[in-house]
């Protein structure tokens, strides 16, 4: 008897050692790449805590009038709003947040609304690549706390944030990124009465008057391992994150967009002017030959944005960033639950 105890206390000790040194190696975490590194990303993959499609992609999406809509969106709401082939449409969060992925074709165009409801990031890309129209899902897994994105045909591995392939056929491909912007329901339906916004009509079952991550956005604490960190800004404080035609990176905190309505800067040699207003943010650059351009931004909570991108610029010109420590948080963070 004292020897069956004996072998399995053992057995149990080397149990744990095993354990440990996997979690261990699984939690190791190298140097940040910029957008044009090649990387082999899948030791960097992390388990979100659902399986593929665990969290459904929308790929039959159905719109419905403002007035429809009206009856269950709140006026402070946030969506995004796209317009293609002069036809634009709504997508709340409210919605996405329960979704993260819809398929959908807006002016002709086969397009994919994105969302990662951890990184408060919102993209929108077409999604033709090389000919081949591709359906996307959501893989279950995250880098850098970003939603990884899959392809059905090849099964290939997408950046959320950055709309690039980093495994599969498409690896190194990047997907042509579609001006969409963050606005409110009240904004957006005094813009565009006669538009459509994305319904709940989704045929899932899900409960979208609930934020599965409500009070997320207050907590310091993040929950997957990052490459890189910084506590210039709370780690939640949205960011416009902006990448240059030579790869300089810059992040424009809200808090100063809010305060300041337009902001003017300079990256590569080139001028930059983002505005704040009703219609939401907007931004014009200049193209080599020095003429005003439209400017795609990257919306992203600050702890995303850096650990992509350590070497970024953040836009603070009169040194009045408030730190981390300084904000108000709460002491005890919430568990999102996806159902």
């Amino acid at each position: 008897m004292k020897d069956r105890q004996m072998i399995f206390v053992a057995f149990f000790v080397i149990l744990v050692v095993v354990i440990a040194t996997v979690e261990l190696r699984s939690r190791t975490i190298g140097p940040a790449p910029s957008i044009e590194t090649e990387v082999t990303m899948d030791n960097r993959f992390v388990s979100a805590g659902v399986n593929k499609d665990g969290i459904p992609a929308i790929d039959a999406p159905i719109f419905v009038s403002v007035s429809d809509a009206d009856a269950y969106l709140s006026d402070d709401g946030q969506g995004l709003s796209v317009t293609l082939g002069g036809i634009t449409r709504f997508y709340p969060y409210q919605i996405l947040v329960w979704h993260e992925v819809v398929n959908d074709t807006l002016g002709g165009v086969p397009i994919v609304v994105t969302s990662c409801a951890l990184c408060n990031s919102g993209q929108v890309y077409e999604r033709t690549v090389g000919g081949q129209t591709l359906d996307f899902g959501v893989s279950g897994e995250v880098w850098n706390a970003n939603t990884i994105l899959y392809d059905r045909q090849t099964d290939s591995r997408w950046i959320q944030l950055l709309g690039k392939a980093v495994t599969g056929s498409f690896e190194g491909m990047e997907l042509v990124q579609i001006p969409a912007r963050i606005m409110t329901w009240a904004q957006w339906k005094q813009s565009f009465p006669s538009s459509q916004t994305l319904s709940r009509e989704t045929g899932l079952v899900r409960d979208y008057t609930r934020n599965p991550y409500f009070g997320y956005e207050e907590e310091r604490r993040v929950m997957f391992p990052l490459d890189a960190r910084d506590d210039r800004l709370h780690p939640k404080e949205l960011v416009y994150g902006y990448i240059g035609p030579e790869g300089q990176t810059s992040a424009y905190p809200l808090q100063y967009l809010l305060e300041e309505k337009e902001i003017v800067d300079e990256i590569e040699g080139r001028k930059l002017t983002i505005r704040y207003d009703s219609s939401g943010m907007s931004a014009v650059g200049e193209d080599s030959a020095g003429r005003e351009t439209e400017v795609i931004l990257r919306p992203a909570y600050w702890y995303v944005w850096y650990a992509f991108f350590p070497e970024t610029q953040l836009y603070d010109p009169i040194g009045d960033i408030k730190r981390a420590e300084e904000l108000t948080v709460k002491d005890t963070p919430s568990e999102p639950q996806v159902e």
